[in-house]
């Protein structure tokens, strides 16, 4: 019996996560690995195709994309010929879309009634005088497009803030505020297969440091969420119709769990190691259930 075919595409700079995906599965699939930029998409009155060196992309029993932020518009175009094509996928391009977008993501969630910081978009930092009235320092600043603790700052007080969000607006960033939530300095990460808790774990901060980001110097451990932090994670899943999804929750100094994050391409380095799991294989697992389903 010939193996299941899988298409997987990523930046062509395969991060350590990608290799360690594509090694599972290929033990287990015939698995087509292809830049995201060499793929091209067409459109027309007789529907999608998509293609790579000229060749059509449309006999896969499985597509798994691996998208970050800075491919998220062709991404997006990949996705969506997928979404006509009919060809099993984890997510909708909408929630690409979304997932890449700080406060789309906190606008969908929160019209889904999942507890989330409250969020300002802005452009320019002559608004934030209308806004001081209702925020409460400290603030987070945070790049739209940010990810892995990148582009997360803090603001104490009002002139700093303006004086990140000017420095933004000069570089054409676009950036949220962000409540900040008081907590103890440490968030917890749960990977989601099939709307179904998979792994998750503990980052805690350094010393001195607000983020529990293991790239920014935190420290991660196995963690087992309480059944309020499982059932946040699940719901936030369902609500962005991502069956492969990693949420980062943060509870605060009252017990209530936030959503802060969430990643349709996430690192699972941290989580193998913290967690003992081998997340590869776990995900090449989740794929065959789910070509068989």
């Amino acid at each position: 019996m010939s193996k299941r075919k899988v298409l997987i595409t990523h930046p062509r700079a395969k991060s350590r996560t990608t290799e360690l995906i594509l090694e599972e599965m290929n033990k287990i699939f015939d698995v087509v690995n292809v830049p995201l930029d060499d793929i091209i998409v067409c459109a027309s009155s007789d529907g999608v195709e998509v293609r790579t060196n000229g060749e059509l992309l449309h006999d896969f029993d499985y597509f798994l994309p691996r998208i970050d932020g800075k491919r998220m518009l062709h991404g997006y175009n990949v996705v969506k010929a997928f979404d006509v094509l009919g060809i099993k996928h984890p997510y909708p391009a909408e929630t690409l879309k979304i997932a890449h977008d700080k406060f789309l993501t906190t606008t969908v969630l929160g019209s889904n009634g999942i507890n989330v910081p409250t969020t300002y978009a802005l452009k320019s930092s002559k608004n934030i005088e209308k806004l001081t009235n209702k925020l409460e320092f400290p603030v987070v600043v945070k790049l739209v497009s940010g990810s892995g603790g990148k582009g997360v700052m803090f603001a104490n007080t009002e002139e700093e803030l303006k004086a990140m969000v000017s420095s933004m607006e000069s570089l054409k960033q676009e950036i949220v505020v962000q409540e900040f939530i008081p907590n103890k300095g440490e968030d917890m990460r749960v990977l989601l297969l099939g709307y179904e808790v998979a792994a998750a774990m503990k980052r805690l901060a350094a010393e001195g440091e607000k983020r529990a980001n293991v790239s920014s110097g935190g420290r991660a451990v196995a963690h087992d969420p309480s059944e309020d932090v499982k059932e946040l994670a699940i719901k936030t899943a369902e609500a962005l119709e991502a069956r492969i999804l990693a949420v980062d929750i943060i509870v605060d100094d009252e017990g209530t769990p936030y959503v802060i994050e969430v990643n349709v391409n996430p690192g699972i380095r941290g989580l193998m190691k913290a967690t003992d799991k081998n997340i590869a294989k776990m995900l090449a697992e989740f794929v065959e259930r789910e070509i068989k389903n």
